[in-house]
């Protein structure tokens, strides 16, 4: 796997799509059961990992989301934390992508910005996540989820802590480019993401096409490092066969205008999100392949 650095500020990639909707395809609760599907069935979910990797996603997120020690005691499953990352990881590596990225998602303890105790407890819940996984061939550490720039923050030093790896960031946003919660704006979140010594700076939206490109030009300003934007899709199936699937980002072919409004803001990384089917990957790749950043 070539390193992913070399390719920063360069040409578009396309990262695979969230493994949450292939867990619930096979009516497996992903908040629930994802390690211990993990642990016990890890092949249910290489037919999606490989349909990511077929329809031409660079970029391969190892599903590891929920691997902090919080995440696996409150399944009971800290014991098997080696284990489960070992599988996770294994699944992608044998379908040998061009990068590969370790997702680790918020450990889910409460979280207190004013005490250094709390603070040090998340730094170690993401050291300890990162070094499963650390020296195994990936090419990045991948921070998705948080909503809060101070937790964050306490995430990054904690995967540095343990690992030289490129850390690509990303945070959910409302579409008005606040953090859901309310925790704070796009652009303090920028630079929050700079000043911890992220690589790579994300984000989440389930606005359009037009309003999302706005959030990125929004990050540009604020920040200078490469940007992500992941195409939150949440839409509701259709009741039959003649309805038309409701949300923002209903089918695949809408990724396309999403895909061309990201480049002409000037975004490097690209992926469907929620709800989102190895489809919606492909659109992205058909898209921008072979395109460079648009500045």
């Amino acid at each position: 796997m070539p390193d992913i650095a070399l390719r920063f500020q360069r040409d578009m990639l396309v990262l695979s799509s969230s493994v949450d909707a292939a867990f619930e395809r096979i009516g497996v609760d992903p908040v629930r059961a994802a390690n211990l599907t993990l642990l016990l069935e890890p092949e249910v979910l290489e037919p999606s990992l490989r349909l990511e990797h077929d329809v031409g996603a660079q970029c391969i997120v190892v599903p590891t989301a929920r691997i902090t020690p919080a995440r696996l005691a409150h399944e009971r499953l800290e014991e098997k934390a080696q284990q489960i990352a070992d599988q996770a990881f294994g699944l992608v590596e044998a379908l040998n992508p061009q990068h590969v990225l370790i997702e680790i998602g918020p450990c889910g303890l409460p979280f207190d910005a004013s005490s250094a105790g709390s603070r040090k407890e998340h730094r170690d819940q993401y050291r300890r996540a990162t070094a499963l996984l650390e020296g195994v061939g990936a090419d990045a550490f991948f921070l998705n989820g948080f909503t809060r720039p101070e937790a964050f923050a306490c995430a990054i030093e904690g995967v540095r802590e343990a690992s030289g790896l490129p850390i690509f960031i990303s945070v959910d946003l409302e579409d008005d480019g606040s953090c859901r919660g309310g925790f704070g704006m796009l652009e303090s979140t920028c630079a929050t993401a700079e000043e911890c010594g992220a690589d790579v700076m994300g984000f989440s939206t389930a606005a359009p096409a037009a309003e999302a490109a706005k959030l990125a030009a929004r990050a540009r300003r604020a920040c200078s490092l490469p940007l992500l934007v992941q195409a939150r899709c949440e839409m509701q199936k259709p009741r039959s066969a003649w309805d038309v699937p409701d949300g923002v980002y209903p089918t695949a072919e809408s990724m396309v205008d999403f895909a061309l409004s990201m480049r002409a803001a000037g975004v490097q990384f690209l992926r469907a999100s929620g709800k989102a089917s190895p489809a919606y990957t492909g659109a992205l790749v058909a898209t921008v392949s072979g395109l460079d950043v648009h500045s």
